[in-house]
């Protein structure tokens, strides 16, 4: 697609080799609409801005990569919103495990610290019992809360082979647990 006269310059300077100035270019010319497009995503000033600039450090990175199919505009506000829905799974993720704790809170108040104790005993032997690679899956997923892709990333393998290692993860951790009588 052939980007509009205003935005040839931005081409130039990609051409050129000059990212600096083609960046400039873009947040001047862009930074604005971005903005506008990320506080319909959150629930702040603050968080749009701080979205906004996640696009341009995007953006940034991946500008070489531009193959001109779109729009600069276009392109930029495909990066806001695939990174606004980002921060809406993991706001959902977050959430979910904020949730999840504040019940083991509760139901652990009422259990006493000596079944505490022996819950997280159990918990840590058959996290022990998975195997290396599958323990640092549960923890990347679970604990740390990472994307499946970005589980894939770490851990070299395609997001789907990541997502199915999570899942055969937790049902061996799902089968240890039930086996000690502690159902998490």
């Amino acid at each position: 697609m052939r980007n509009p006269p205003e935005e040839a310059e931005i081409d130039r300077h990609v051409r050129a080799g000059d990212v600096e100035t083609a960046m400039r270019a873009l947040m001047d010319m862009h930074g604005g609409v971005v903005l506008a497009f990320c506080r319909r995503f959150t629930d702040s000033e603050a968080e749009a801005r701080d979205l906004r600039q996640v696009v341009f450090i995007e953006a940034y990175r991946d500008l070489s990569s531009f193959q001109g199919r779109s729009t600069w505009r276009t392109w930029l506000l495909s990066i806001a919103r695939n990174r606004a829905l980002d921060r809406r799974k993991a706001d959902r993720r977050r959430a979910a495990r904020l949730a999840v704790v504040e019940a083991q809170q509760s139901s652990a108040v009422d259990e006493g610290p000596a079944d505490r104790l022996a819950l997280r005993s159990i918990i840590d032997r058959c996290l022990g019992e998975l195997s290396v690679p599958n323990r640092e899956v549960v923890w990347l997923r679970h604990i740390i809360g990472l994307r499946y892709e970005e589980i894939a990333a770490v851990v070299r393998a395609s997001t789907a082979a990541a997502q199915m290692r999570v899942a055969r993860s937790l049902r061996s951790l799902r089968q240890c647990l039930d086996t000690h009588g502690a159902r998490a």
